[in-house]
């Protein structure tokens, strides 16, 4: 799985935010706190679940539940806003 082509961060008011490259009316921006601009930088290429898991405890030395659980709910999230290319 991997970001969409077509999405990218933009800082807005010193906030970090996913939007479409090409503005749309059926979508809102996303807020994304560092864990999750990590995440969106390492799921632009492809990588399964476990590869996201294993990339954020090495990036930020957490154990391995804390770390599944960022990383399902960030794909959620990226699920629910059709952002996710699987």
């Amino acid at each position: 799985m991997k970001i969409k082509k077509g999405f990218e961060l933009k800082e807005i008011g010193g906030k970090t935010v996913a939007v479409p490259s090409v503005p749309r009316d059926d979508f809102k921006c996303i807020k994304l706190n560092e864990t999750a601009v990590f995440l969106w930088n390492f799921y632009h290429s492809d990588h399964d679940l476990d590869d996201g898991i294993n990339a954020l405890i090495s990036e930020y030395d957490v154990d391995e539940h804390f770390a599944k659980r960022g990383v399902v709910s960030f794909i959620e999230r990226l699920r629910a806003n059709e952002i996710l290319d699987e």
